[in-house]
């Protein structure tokens, strides 16, 4: 392996190994201020595997110059570059499994599982037999260096393989579900029968959010890209350029997912409140009735502006049955004033505005009670509570219909 090495003559390797590495030093440190001055609190998976992914480009370049240019000791450019390249690797793989969960959504728990181990075990098996070959063909002693160097070509080929299938895998997914969420968008019936009106937020809704799945879908194209190059490069025996494109190719990646993942948070919650615009259109354009949920009203204001001092909604729903046009009128007085206790001794009021209390009951009716989880509204049924009947509701009934009768 000492035709790697710088040999005094400026020529394409060199110059592939001097651009490179400047390059992706360039975009590691970039990358650095953008994280630190991007990030308001440093905790979470994303955060820390995006800034050891970063940090690592930059023992990587180092060791690379440092060794291919003979400045120190071989021995310390290996063991450098070598870390770098650990951190690099798998921590680019974790950014991606750290946005992952988003794109897929609820449901798919065991498919990020299989990915993290997939990601555990990767890490583990190349890095180790990987790391163990390249000291052995460094640093072996003669009758084993020849060994070590034969098997460090093949083990090479094997782990490039195997890091850039497990980064197909990962980004198979993002490319997959990416495109899922783009035609359920696009083929939401709800935005052809919304009003003008409505129809221009929901619009204004999707925007954001097919801009930020176009992007994710490009770079994970990108990504696919770039590790077919770094095989394809590999493949013709050309260590040097392919450890020096690695680096840059890298580099290129993190900056791509820094600027598109950072904004899939902000993106599932503009797909959430798109979700839920969707479902208040169509029941507007079903004038306030649900879909499902027979004589359950839902209106557009209890939703979209909550009273924090009004208590739990499922106790203040109000369900009515389906009401046919020829049940007679006294029925439906009877129901709007059946909670209101009668006194035997008092004889209805023969002038009792019916109207007025019909226009009252269908006010009361619209009061909503809407339970939103995620992308989805579900109503629950509110508890029947069982009423006995007295000999005064059938007296106050009997006079509701005499006085409809007349009327």
């Amino acid at each position: 392996m000492g035709e790697n090495f710088y040999t005094g003559t400026f020529d394409s390797t060199t110059t592939i190994v001097t651009i490179t590495s400047a390059l992706s030093l360039y975009n590691a440190v970039e990358l650095l201020l953008l994280i630190f001055t991007t990030f308001t609190t440093y905790h979470g998976l994303y955060f820390w595997s995006l800034l050891v992914a970063t940090t690592g480009l930059i023992p990587y370049a180092v060791g690379l110059v440092l060794q291919y240019f003979r400045l120190t000791r071989p021995l310390a450019g290996l063991v450098i570059n070598n870390y770098g390249w650990w951190t690099t690797i798998t921590g680019q793989s974790v950014v991606l499994y750290s946005r992952l969960g988003v794109v897929l959504g609820n449901g798919n728990e065991r498919v990020l599982r299989y990915v993290k181990w997939m990601i555990v075990v990767d890490a583990v098996l190349y890095h180790v037999t990987t790391t163990v070959v390249v000291f052995g063909s460094y640093y072996a002693a003669p009758p084993a260096t020849e060994p070590f160097s034969r098997a460090y070509v093949y083990v090479e080929k094997i782990q490039m393989t195997g890091f850039c299938v497990q980064e197909f895998i990962i980004s198979g997914l993002y490319l997959w579900k990416t495109m899922d969420i783009v035609k359920t968008q696009q083929a939401d019936p709800n935005a052809a029968r919304s009003a003008s009106n409505a129809s221009e937020q929901s619009s204004a809704t999707r925007k954001p959010v097919a801009r930020v799945m176009g992007q994710l879908f490009i770079i994970n194209l990108v990504i696919v890209a770039m590790d077919i190059a770094l095989l394809v490069v590999e493949y013709k025996d050309l260590h040097v350029p392919e450890v020096a494109f690695k680096g840059l190719c890298y580099s290129v990646k993190l900056k791509l997912e820094f600027a598109v993942l950072s904004r899939l948070v902000e993106v599932a919650g503009v797909r959430r409140t798109f979700s839920v615009a969707n479902t208040l259109d169509s029941i507007t354009d079903s004038g306030g009735h649900t879909d499902g949920h027979t004589g359950i009203w839902i209106t557009r204001d209890s939703v979209l502006a909550p009273d924090p001092g009004r208590t739990t909604t499922t106790s203040k729903m109000h369900s009515f049955g389906s009401q046919s046009s020829s049940s007679p009128e006294w029925l439906e007085d009877l129901e709007k004033i059946r909670t209101v206790p009668v006194d035997s001794t008092r004889r209805p009021n023969p002038h009792v505005d019916v109207a007025r209390l019909r226009q009252e009951s269908m006010t009361d009716a619209r009061k909503l009670s809407i339970m939103s989880t995620f992308n989805n509204i579900s109503v629950s049924e509110p508890p029947v509570h069982k009423r006995v009947r007295r000999d005064t509701d059938l007296l106050y009934a009997n006079a509701i219909r005499e006085m409809a009768k007349s009327s």
